[in-house]
């Protein structure tokens, strides 16, 4: 029966009866060594949850930073014979295009094990080496073997848990985006910019206390702060984007990131489905996968010098300083230009007059078009504006707000470059 106990014993008989007689017989002592009967397997079992050990841990995967796995192997109570208490439970592991082989060392089951689950852990190096080594895309298969005391084997049903091997980390193959870009088209205080960074993989971006970012080389002359650019958008792809708001004093005309290490994770992290780090490295500035080798985005946030307007100068016969009479016909307004802001040309200045006399104080008007600035004039430093006295279609001198006989009128400048950032110079001493 299972679990008797056979105890083995001898009777010694001499041969005094001869040949057929009955001799001298003594029973022998028992011998020190019995026999447990025992010829029964442990019962069947199915392997519970196989999980990695160090973070990033994703469920089904291994990865690179991943150093241990434990597995929950159940002990079960049917087998109530003394013969499982001091068995041994081994992990064995396959990947598909191999047999099971054993991993780690076997591990003795305790009293307090039976009835529970028994824990096992396996390091990384003995998980690894299975099938002369793993490689990406092996798929690992963990079961176990218990065995009781006796030598009896049962191998049990193999882990519903999986495990997919992925060890190589995402690298960032470009930095680009799809904004337009030129020197036709810069981007003023305000305005957005997407960048996109291009991993090889498509990766999950995670947000800490504060969002990763790409550090931005912002700080050009005439400007004067560095920016970076927030993620914003994007995981689970292989393109998230990072949206760059342009501030005041933001300036380049051929935008890049700072160096190669300038995409940072503020807390965040930036891996791939497996749980694999990112390599966070840069294509080298002036390589041809850099942003400013894939496009030309030009950033302003440098709006326009604030400068006081020159002279102004009426037209037509009889002019004297400082008066409008009746037969002037117009006026000259000299606007004093930055000639090193090269965003100034084909910007725009738009003069404003406001007429104040009697108690009365009008409101700003616009004076004629706008006027487009060009290379020459901000090359020189200043450009001459004239003003009609009326009838030309735009608002015209003797069309302001409140204009009338004895009124002091003076004249300013709305200065916007090609961004769009505008500056209201102040207004002329004349």
């Amino acid at each position: 029966n299972l679990g008797s106990t056979v105890t083995i014993t001898a009777i010694l008989e001499d041969y005094a009866g001869g040949p057929n007689g009955t001799g001298n017989k003594t029973t022998g002592t028992e011998s020190a060594t019995t026999l447990i009967i025992d010829q029964a397997d442990p019962a069947a079992f199915a392997v519970g949850a196989v999980t990695t050990v160090t973070e990033p841990i994703v469920t089904g995967k291994w990865n690179l930073h991943n150093t241990a796995i434990t597995v929950v192997v159940p002990i079960a109570t049917e087998n109530t014979g003394p013969t499982l208490l001091n068995g041994t439970v081994q992990i064995i592991a396959k990947t598909a295009s191999s047999a099971y082989e054993n991993i780690g060392n076997a591990e003795t089951i305790a009293a307090g094990d039976r009835g529970g689950n028994k824990t096992l852990t396996i390091a990384a190096a003995a998980l690894e080496a299975i099938d002369s080594n793993i490689s990406d895309g092996d798929v690992i298969t963990i079961s176990a073997i218990i065995t009781d005391a006796a030598g009896n084997k049962t191998t049990g049903t193999a882990s519903t848990t999986t495990l997919t091997v992925d060890q190589t980390a995402p690298t960032i193959d470009e930095v680009t985006t799809d904004a337009n870009d030129g020197l036709t088209n810069p981007y003023k205080v305000g305005t957005t910019v997407d960048i996109k960074v291009s991993f090889n993989e498509a990766v999950v971006v995670v947000e800490g206390a504060n969002k990763p970012a790409l550090q931005l080389d912002t700080d050009d002359t005439p400007g004067s702060v560095l920016s970076e650019a927030i993620y914003n958008s994007g995981t689970g792809s292989k393109f998230p984007l990072f949206r760059l708001t342009v501030a005041t004093n933001n300036y380049s005309e051929d935008l890049n990131y700072r160096a190669t290490t300038s995409l940072i994770l503020n807390d965040g992290t930036i891996r791939d489905a497996a749980g694999n780090n990112a390599t966070l490295t840069l294509p080298a500035l002036d390589d041809a996968k850099s942003l400013k080798n894939k496009k030309t985005l030009w950033i302003d946030g440098v709006l326009p010098t604030i400068k006081t307007v020159g002279a102004v100068t009426t037209t037509g016969d009889t002019i004297v300083t400082g008066f409008w009479n009746k037969i002037n016909t117009g006026l000259t307004v000299v606007v004093p230009l930055g000639s090193t802001d090269f965003s100034l040309r084909s910007g725009t200045i738009q003069l404003e007059a406001q007429a104040v006399g009697g108690g009365v104080t009008g409101n700003w008007t616009n004076i004629g078009a706008a006027a487009t600035m060009t290379t020459e004039t901000v090359g020189a430093g200043t450009q001459t504006i004239s003003v009609a006295k009326s009838g030309t279609g735009n608002p015209d001198f003797e069309e302001i707000n409140e204009f009338s006989e004895g009124d002091i009128v003076t004249i300013r400048a709305v200065v916007t470059d090609l961004a769009g950032n505008s500056s209201t110079f102040t207004a002329s001493n004349t």
